[in-house]
């Protein structure tokens, strides 16, 4: 066989890589289409548990199917369905059934019904116009889930066009879906809101009463609504029949004492049965407006007065509760608001006998406290900040509590509820701080750690910092910026070190960027440095005779000079200078350090870690790295036993920068350490001689 030609060779390669190519979209191709089998499995469980109503199973297999092929839209819409069933807040429901209509990959179920169940959720949390324009966006849905929503859709918007809307809509539901009586409770919940029967809405009110009879199981609920919208002798029959069927509804009190069925004291222990759990505020003034002896009257208020139950408000008229009102003694005790009724509310207050004292805003899990409502005395934002506020300083709140003017008027005592301030700003973060004694931030410099920050003006004045109970450091601000902070770093009570700041205006870099964020963190607690603070020099005085033992300053360009005093004169022994980066990336480092006895600065300077030249004083002399040990001599170099009794000695002293005296078997030798550096110098016999006259 002859050799191959490099034509022949690049064919070879070309159908090799393609081969390959396809191999790969091959086996993944199968392993796709194994996953989406896998998935449809799970599906066909979801649905048989789905069908047999139970809903927990039914999730956890559609969860399951989801692992395998997330862009089956079936799944997620089981998912949707499942968590409405099981009362899985409407907020969190509604992300499932976004997530089936956008893959838009339906196996057996369809699209509609995930339409369906979207519009009816997008109504629950009041957007009405645009539950609207899913069902009506094409294709368009006509079936009794699409009309109910609508009309109620339609009812909720309550401008005059829509309400007609809503009337059209449910005249025409009650002749194509006679059977579904959801279509009269609708309309006969709704009217009754606006005012009961008038002459727009008669008609169809007596159409719907027609129907009532032939629905299989009407809700109790339905039926006493009905009553209330007949009239003359049938609504009076219907009340009767309503009552000999044992069937039991707040709205029935005061509308048999209305019809003469029923006498004032006897309506009053029948409407207690209801209200003594829970009642709705409406149906309350209601039944209060049907009273009219004074005995009944006064019985009713003082009940009211004491009141040990739950009130819900329907503020703005949807009739679905977004107002709850827990009473003790008569008195607001705690208040929860769900201003879109998603099932997520925005706030909760405690109150202590109707006087709030606490809210939380659920919305970035604020906690406001109260001094004198509605002055606010601390914010809390989770467990990440708290801000202590002045007394009287700041007055917030989202609604206030007053006495019901109607049953001021009607029962002569105050009854107090709370009123919604629709128009109600946000506290600024500006508004906050001008009202701040102090706030607190937690800490992660230490276990247990937080910060205490003093504010005047909005402007910190000093922070405290705490492990615990006890306090470590303290930082004092100038103009809003901090000037130093001290320190106790060995937690002896001493705060022996101190750091000074500084703020670059001009963004030089001084430190690295972990080192920043380091610093800033420690400062606040949060590692953000939008005002480019920095160190600029850091002391520590371990004795405490207020003179630093140890002195860092930092340069531009990640520099910094080093000083270390170790008898306290205000001057340095030892010294470490790091320059910023030359331009060719090259560190040139120098440590200074003072020759014992003759007191002349010998000068180390090195170049990317190797020393390149030192002078003591004004002369160049050598520096020369030990054959056998981690030492540079500078100058003579003694011999080997020598270097290693240098190095023990030295390493004995833990504190670096102390120069240290080491008596050897045929010289007597001086010795640093600086950072990575160990520094010896043989002294001269002369300078022995002259130590030995100071001793005597």
């Amino acid at each position: 066989m002859g050799a191959f030609t490099k034509k022949s060779l690049k064919w070879l390669s070309a159908i090799f890589f393609i081969c390959f190519v396809t191999s790969l979209y091959a086996q993944s191709s199968n392993i796709q289409a194994a996953s989406r089998k896998t998935a449809v499995r799970y599906l066909k469980l979801a649905e048989q548990y789905a069908s047999s109503k139970n809903w927990q199973a039914a999730d956890s297999n559609a969860e399951l199917g989801l692992a395998y092929d997330a862009d089956i839209s079936d799944l997620w819409y089981i998912r949707a369905v499942s968590k409405m069933n099981t009362g899985t807040k409407k907020c969190l429901v509604i992300p499932f059934v976004v997530e089936a209509l956008t893959k838009e990959q339906w196996v057996d179920y369809n699209r509609e019904s995930a339409r369906v169940l979207y519009a009816d959720l997008l109504c629950s949390i009041r957007e009405f116009s645009k539950a609207i324009e899913i069902l009506d966006s094409t294709p368009f849905i006509y079936s009794a889930d699409a009309e109910y929503i609508r009309a109620k859709s339609y009812y909720s918007l309550k401008d005059t066009e829509s309400v007609e809307k809503a009337r059209n809509r449910l005249d025409a539901a009650r002749r194509i879906y006679p059977d579904d009586p959801r279509f009269a409770d609708l309309f006969f919940r709704y009217e009754y809101s606006f005012g009961g029967r008038t002459e727009e809405n008669s008609k169809m009110a007596d159409a719907f009463i027609n129907l009532i009879s032939s629905y299989k199981k009407p809700s109790v609920e339905l039926e006493i609504y009905a009553s209330l919208f007949a009239q003359g002798e049938r609504r009076s029959r219907m009340l009767k029949s309503f009552n000999a069927r044992s069937l039991k509804s707040p709205l029935y009190a005061a509308a048999a004492v209305s019809e003469g069925l029923m006498k004032e004291d006897k309506a009053l222990d029948y409407f207690y049965s209801f209200a003594d759990k829970s009642i709705d505020w409406n149906i309350v003034k209601d039944f209060a407006a049907s009273l009219k002896d004074e005995d009944c009257i006064r019985e009713f208020g003082e009940y009211l007065n004491q009141y040990n139950g739950t009130i819900f408000m329907d503020t703005d008229g949807d009739l679905t509760y977004n107002l709850k009102i827990d009473y003790n003694r008569g008195r607001p005790q705690k208040i929860t608001y769900d201003v879109n009724q998603d099932d997520l509310e925005e706030w909760v207050c405690d109150c202590d006998f109707g006087v709030p004292y606490y809210l939380h805003l659920t919305n970035n899990d604020i906690s406001v406290e109260y001094g004198s409502w509605p002055a606010i005395s601390k914010v809390s934002y989770g467990n990440k900040l708290t801000e202590n506020l002045v007394a009287e300083m700041l007055l917030w709140t989202p609604f206030i509590i007053t006495s019901s003017d109607f049953i001021k008027d009607k029962l002569s005592i105050l009854f107090y509820i709370p009123q919604i301030e629709n128009e109600t700003a946000e506290i600024t973060v500006e508004q906050l701080m001008m009202a701040a004694s102090n706030y607190i931030v937690p800490s992660q410099e230490r276990a247990g750690g937080y910060i205490q920050v003093s504010m005047l003006d909005g402007e910190p004045q000093m922070a405290r910092y705490y492990s615990g109970e006890k306090m470590y450091a303290q930082t004092q601000f100038k103009k809003g910026l901090p000037d130093f902070r001290t320190v106790d770093m060995d937690g002896d009570g001493l705060f022996e070190t101190t750091e000074t700041y500084g703020f670059k205006k001009d963004g030089g870099k001084v430190h690295s960027e972990a080192d920043e964020y380091q610093i800033i963190t420690n400062l606040f607690g949060e590692g953000s440095n939008d005002l480019g603070i920095y160190i600029k020099m850091i002391q520590v005085d371990q004795n405490g005779d207020t003179i630093p033992d140890f002195t860092e300053e930092y340069t531009e360009g990640e520099g910094k000079i080093t000083s270390w005093d170790s008898d306290n004169d205000g001057q340095w022994e030892i010294r470490y200078i790091k320059y910023p980066l030359e331009s060719d990336g090259a560190l040139i480092e120098e440590a200074l350090f003072h020759q014992p006895l003759s007191n002349e600065i010998i000068t180390v300077r090195t170049k990317n870690g190797m020393p390149v030249r030192v002078t003591e004083g004004t002369q160049v002399t050598t520096v020369t790295k030990d054959l056998n040990y981690h030492i540079w001599w500078i100058g003579q170099i003694p011999e080997k036993n020598e270097a290693e009794k240098l190095i023990k000695k030295v390493n004995l002293n833990t504190v670096q920068g102390v120069s240290t005296l080491v008596e050897g078997e045929k010289c007597r030798m001086t010795g640093v350490r600086i950072g990575q550096y160990i520094f010896g110098k043989v002294l001269p016999p002369e300078e022995i001689v002259l130590e030995k006259v100071e001793n005597e």
